[in-house]
């Protein structure tokens, strides 16, 4: 065969296997707190939980009506793992 074929044979392929691969993997995160903003004129507000803390939770929404509250989906912190010492 000719290389030309051999190499539109070969790009095809490669994009077959790459398309196919499927997405990438990705870690969900959890923040530990809530913002839960005012409804509006149409009565239906929002819930954005990405916040680190109370405190940067409360002053993203002051200002712009809303509250905090803990994120019910959080986990809790990452558990580390410790070495015990014989």
């Amino acid at each position: 065969m000719p290389a030309r074929i051999i190499g539109t044979i070969m790009l095809g392929l490669l994009s077959l296997a790459a398309f196919s691969a499927g997405p990438p993997a990705r870690a969900e995160v959890y923040y530990p707190w809530c913002a839960v903003y005012a409804g509006g004129a149409n009565g239906i507000g929002s819930t954005i939980c990405s916040f680190d803390t109370a405190r940067q939770c409360q002053e993203t929404v002051r200002g712009v009506g809303g509250m905090c509250q803990p994120n019910p989906a959080y986990p809790g912190p990452a558990q580390t793992r410790t070495r015990r010492q014989h």
